[in-house]
C-alpha cells in the first residue's frame, strides 16, 4: 500500500502534462489554419470590385489570373460582384457568390480556391475553376440572354389582332458609330429619344448592336438612304406580329418598342436599355 501511494503524484503530473500538451496543439493548428485569411480576403476583395490586377497579384500565375478575371466579368456582363469569404485552411478556401448579371438578375453559387505556401507567402493556386467550380484549362464561362415573343391578342371570334409585319430594326454599332453625328440624324428622320439613345450607346460594349428603333417598311423606306450614309448606322430586317396600324387599337393593344426610363424601371431587373419592352 505504501508503494501505491507513492506513484500516484507522478500519475496526475503525467495527465496535467498530458491536458497542457493537446491544449497547446490545439492552439498551434487554430493559428495555422487563419494564417491564410488575410490573402483570401484581399483576393476576394479585389475581385469582387473588379480590380482584375490587384487579385492576381495574390496568386502563382498573375498574367493567366487578371486576362480570366477581366474575361470573366466583361463576357458574363456583370454589373456587380460580392465574393464573400466563408472558410479558410493553410491549403483551401471557400466562398460565396453573389453576382448581378445586367439583363438577367442575380447568381449566385458557392465556389472554394486552392492555396499555396511557399517561403512564409500565401497565394492562391490559379486554375479556371477558381472563376466556377469545375472549369477545366481552356474553357470559360459565357452567355446567352433571349426574350420570349410577345403573346398573341385575339379578338372575341379568336382571330388574331396583330399578324406578322416586316419590320426594319434601326440601330448603331457601338464603338463605331459617332453620337454626336448620328443621333441627331436620327432624331430628325425617325424621332427617337435623343438622351436615351446617347446613353445606350454609351453604355454598350464596342461592337455589338445597339437597337435604336423598330420601322414598319413603309416608314423605313423614305428614310433609308439618308441612314445609309451615317458611319455606324446598320440595319436587321425582321418580321413581328403588329396591329394593322401603328394607331390601330392603340389603347387597347399597347405597343412595344425601345425602351423608356420608365418602361424599363417597370419591366423589372431582368430587362436592359436596349431592350424593346411594353410602352
Amino acid at each position: 500500500m505504501p508503494v501505491l501511494g507513492m506513484r500516484s503524484p507522478p500519475a496526475r503530473v503525467l495527465l496535467a502534462g498530458i491536458v497542457a500538451a493537446s491544449v497547446a496543439a490545439v492552439l498551434v493548428s487554430c493559428s495555422s489554419g487563419s494564417s491564410a485569411r488575410p490573402t483570401v480576403e484581399r483576393f476576394l476583395g479585389a475581385w469582387s470590385k473588379g480590380d482584375a490586377a490587384a487579385a492576381a497579384a495574390l496568386t502563382d500565375n498573375p498574367a493567366a489570373a487578371q486576362a480570366a478575371l477581366q474575361g470573366w466579368r466583361s463576357s458574363l456582363d456583370i454589373g456587380a460582384a460580392k465574393l464573400a469569404l466563408k472558410s479558410a485552411s493553410d491549403t483551401k478556401a471557400t466562398f460565396a457568390a453573389d453576382v448581378d448579371l445586367n439583363g438577367l438578375g442575380r447568381w449566385r453559387y458557392a465556389g472554394s480556391l486552392a492555396l499555396r505556401k511557399v517561403n512564409g507567402k500565401v497565394t492562391v493556386a490559379w486554375s479556371p475553376s477558381v472563376l466556377y467550380p469545375g472549369l477545366a484549362a481552356g474553357q470559360d464561362l459565357r452567355r446567352t440572354r433571349t426574350l420570349p415573343p410577345r403573346a398573341a391578342i385575339l379578338d372575341r371570334n379568336g382571330a388574331p389582332l396583330l399578324t406578322p409585319t416586316p419590320v426594319v430594326n434601326v440601330g448603331v454599332e457601338a464603338g463605331r458609330v459617332d453620337p454626336t453625328t448620328a443621333v441627331p440624324i436620327l432624331q430628325r428622320t425617325t424621332g427617337i429619344d435623343p438622351a436615351r439613345v446617347t446613353a445606350a450607346i454609351a453604355g454598350a460594349r464596342p461592337g455589338t448592336f445597339v437597337p435604336v428603333i423598330t420601322l414598319r417598311r413603309p416608314a423605313f423606306d423614305p428614310v433609308k438612304t439618308t441612314l445609309n450614309a451615317v458611319p455606324g448606322v446598320v440595319f436587321q430586317t425582321a418580321t413581328v406580329d403588329l396591329a394593322p396600324t401603328p394607331t390601330f387599337g392603340l389603347a387597347v393593344l399597347g405597343k412595344v418598342g425601345s425602351a423608356t426610363a420608365e418602361a424599363l424601371r417597370a419591366a423589372g431587373p431582368g430587362f436592359e436599355a436596349t431592350d424593346n419592352v411594353g410602352l
